[in-house]
């Protein structure tokens, strides 16, 4: 037969133990979450780059050219917030357009026999940049350390 329970219970050094372990449990949980974000919010990069990048040789193979815009579109100023992307611009030439409002800033330019597509952003406001880059000859990479967002 199991020891009565009555008059037991729990003391306030078990109850504190208990609370110091779930704010440490959540505190990881936190951090982790925001960096599962910010590198979402990254990946995007990786997407339009590969996408200017068979628009580029498309346009190539079409026009013989490549095109160059180093004003960083939509602005220079990428953040948590995603921004509409412009138009009346050379992405419009080569027919890329992203889906919907982007959190990076993309660029590219003629290299003459190769071409440049760059993609940058801060999506956690340290002010320093991630950047995806890539080329005819490049497959678009993460320019930065992983831990750059």
């Amino acid at each position: 037969m199991w020891p009565s329970r009555a008059g037991r219970s729990f003391t306030l050094v078990e109850l504190m133990v208990v609370v110091a372990v779930l704010a440490v449990l959540s505190s990881l949980a936190v951090g982790n979450y925001r960096n599962y974000k910010y590198k979402a919010a990254r990946a995007e990069l990786l997407t339009n780059v590969s996408g200017i990048r068979v628009a580029q040789q498309a346009y190539e193979a079409a026009q013989g050219v490549y095109v160059t815009d180093l004003t960083p579109l939509p602005d220079a100023t990428p953040g948590k917030a995603k921004r509409a992307w412009v138009t009346g611009t050379v992405y419009d030439v080569i027919a890329w357009k992203p889906d919907g409002d982007v959190f990076g800033s993309y660029t590219t330019e003629d290299l003459g026999t190769d071409f440049s597509a760059n993609g940058f952003t801060d999506v956690d406001t340290d002010a320093v940049m991630a950047q995806v880059t890539g080329s005819l000859s490049v497959v678009p990479f993460l320019a930065t350390p992983d831990a750059v967002f």
